[in-house]
């Protein structure tokens, strides 16, 4: 039984996880491509891309709450994930049906 929902799962599993670990670990470094890309490129669109992903980095890694908000992100993808694959199963058998 675990087995075959984690099988079934695993993609959802592994969208959260990789969203956990981009909150937590990947915004500084993100801001600092931005800040990069800003200065090889010369649009302004991505030095405000460095300055929210700078802001939001040094949020999470200075806020008591970064663990909590990064298990809400967890649990969110992957909620969104199962919605989206309930949603896709109706879809078909509604058109099985027709």
């Amino acid at each position: 039984m675990t087995n075959e929902w984690l099988k079934d799962n695993r993609k959802g599993l592994m969208a959260s996880l990789v969203a956990a670990v981009y909150v937590k670990f990947l915004l500084l470094p993100t801001a600092t491509f931005f800040y990069e890309a800003y200065h090889l490129l010369k649009l302004d669109f991505l030095y405000i891309g460095y300055q929210v992903f700078k802001a939001a980095g040094y949020a999470m890694s200075g806020w008591d709450y970064s663990n909590l908000t990064v298990v809400v992100v967890t649990v969110t993808v992957f909620l969104i994930y199962r919605l989206m694959k309930m949603l896709g199963r109706k879809k078909t058998k509604s058109q099985k049906a027709a």
